[in-house]
């Protein structure tokens, strides 16, 4: 790695983003032989779990399958919680840049803000907000599927006298106790937020216009010892997550169909995994559930008979479990919880139903929403927006990539996403894309994913090595066939009518299409191996 006379930073392969993705890429690039160089926009590693810290974030994969299946990584390290929260996933990123020696090619308060490719010099050129210029041979777009916070306006929004937060951007110093706080979201983090401040001495308002549908995480600590017996079993465990799972989690695999058990059969099988914890009621269950209604239909009105059983309230039950299904279980994310639905219970939360009274404005003291026939002021003194990102996307448009032809990618992108497999874009040589648009991604357990991610990668560079090629990029038709694939996986499914973020719906003027490929890790696997048996899917030159 060097700096020219301009002063740019030249090396092999830049890399944007310092995650999982970021941190993986970098050991496997360097174990091939190139050199590398990372640029982060924070100041250390963890991508999302360096941003989000606020009350209650944790992961939902189960313990050990949240972490890099290398041995020299895990060995020495010990995960205290089945679920660990943000604290913990901080201090295994520490423990991962200690032994793999991350740092010493990471630059920080990188936030890069314009890519270029040249095609005369085949290069690929970086530029951040301060300044800094980079060009490499190739190109890692790692910056992570939710990285882009989304905050919606609404009228007066300015006019509040308090703080309004993004979970992504959690003041450290927030003073909650005795205070009026309103929630405006409840995906996964506006009920991990609304779980912990439950808690707290305060008055918690909890604005809710599509209930989440949450089941038991049954948290537990782990002793060292059981930790590190756990560890017998780790080369099974992360060989199942990466070679048999299509979710990269190691759980059970249930080939049967509920159409074809009795009532007694479906009852035990879902009453076993629910006491389980985790997501083994989604990820063990009958295959059907996601393409058959009347299966779904059967577990929505488990889960809903045992969530409302844990509540008193019955307009707070009516609420966030009601008993007419309101979405395919499974159509958004199914979130975790501890004891989230006892928490909205209690008498310092207060739950406002949105599709009922909308939000209206905002003023000085608060939040005013609209009835039929009247309006309410809710006073708040602080006032958290868990209302998501814009996912998957995001974060690279705002990049300003343009491809060799100089076209921006959110312009090439206007009228809908193409890729290849999920990790290369047509007119864009040597660039590849981890954890992104098009790829099965959201749906998988992060880092054994990733792992496979890179691993092709890596992969794909050694035979462009062997055999003297220099750019590579993907066909126009592999790019238009894998389209096929991602939207024929979307159609199959109960999904096709979702509204959840990962079609892009959550963002106005947003196209609504898959932004994830629901066909599984092992059908996209198989495809990606199929890649490269030969240069069939790509254009090539030496």
């Amino acid at each position: 790695m060097e700096r020219n006379r301009a002063d740019t930073l030249e090396t092999d392969v830049i890399i944007v983003g310092a995650g999982f993705s970021g941190c993986y890429s970098l050991f496997k690039i360097r174990q091939a032989g190139y050199s590398a160089k990372i640029l982060e926009r924070g100041n250390d590693f963890g991508g999302v779990w360096h941003f989000n810290r606020y009350p209650g974030a944790r992961v939902d994969s189960d313990t050990p399958s949240y972490q890099f299946s290398l041995s020299e990584v895990w060995a020495d390290f010990h995960f205290t919680e089945r679920f660990p929260g943000y604290e913990e996933i901080r201090r295994y990123f520490h423990h991962v840049d200690a032994t793999l020696g991350l740092r010493k090619d990471t630059i920080f308060d990188a936030r890069v803000d314009e890519v270029k490719y040249d095609p005369a010099g085949r290069r690929w050129h970086f530029r951040t907000t301060k300044g800094l210029c980079a060009t490499s041979k190739y190109a890692i777009f790692a910056c992570g599927p939710m990285n882009k916070p989304y905050m919606p306006r609404f009228p007066n929004q300015d006019m509040f006298g308090g703080p309004v937060i993004h979970p992504s951007a959690w003041p450290s110093d927030l003073q909650l106790t005795g205070k009026k706080i309103g929630v405006i979201g409840q995906g996964a983090s506006g009920l991990q937020i609304v779980q912990e401040l439950a808690k707290v001495d305060c008055q918690l308002t909890v604005f809710v216009r599509n209930p989440c549908i949450a089941i038991p995480m049954h948290q537990r600590q782990l002793s060292n010892r059981e930790s590190e017996e756990m560890k017998n079993y780790y080369d099974a465990i992360f060989s199942e997550a990466k070679f048999g799972s299509s979710s990269a989690l190691p759980y059970n695999h249930n080939t049967d169909l509920l159409r074809c058990t009795t009532e007694a059969e479906r009852a035990g099988l879902f009453e076993r995994l629910w006491n389980r914890g985790g997501l083994g009621l989604t990820q063990s269950n009958y295959r059907d559930i996601a393409f058959d209604k009347t299966a779904n239909a059967c577990l929505y009105d488990f889960w809903a008979r045992k969530t409302r059983s844990r509540m008193t309230n019955p307009e707070k039950r009516d609420i966030v479990a009601p008993l007419d299904q309101f979405e395919c279980f499974g159509a958004t994310r199914v979130n975790l919880e501890m004891d989230y639905y006892e928490m909205l219970d209690r008498p310092n939360v207060k739950l406002v139903d949105l599709k009922k009274t909308p939000i209206q404005s905002f003023d000085r003291q608060g939040i005013v929403t609209k009835a039929s026939d009247a309006s309410m002021h809710h006073d708040m003194d602080i006032i958290i927006m868990a209302t998501g990102y814009d996912s998957l996307t995001g974060s690279l448009l705002d990049m300003n990539i343009h491809d060799k032809h100089g076209v921006r990618l959110r312009d090439a992108w206007k009228s809908g996403i193409s890729t290849y497999l999920g990790m290369m874009v047509p007119k864009m040589p040597n660039a590849f894309m981890l954890y992104g648009p098009q790829g099965p991604t959201t749906q998988t357990n992060a880092p054994p994913f990733i792992e496979l991610q890179v691993d092709w990668v890596v992969s794909l560079l050694e035979r462009m090595r062997e055999g003297g090629m220099h750019s590579i990029e993907p066909s126009e038709e592999s790019c238009r066939s894998w389209k096929r694939h991602v939207m024929d996986a979307f159609e199959s499914t109960l999904f096709r009518d979702s509204t959840a973020w990962w079609t892009g719906a959550n963002i106005p003027h947003k196209n609504i299409e898959p932004l994830v490929f629901l066909g599984g890790v092992q059908q996209w696997r198989h495809l990606c191996s199929r890649s490269l048996d030969d240069w069939e899917s790509f254009v090539v030159s030496q």
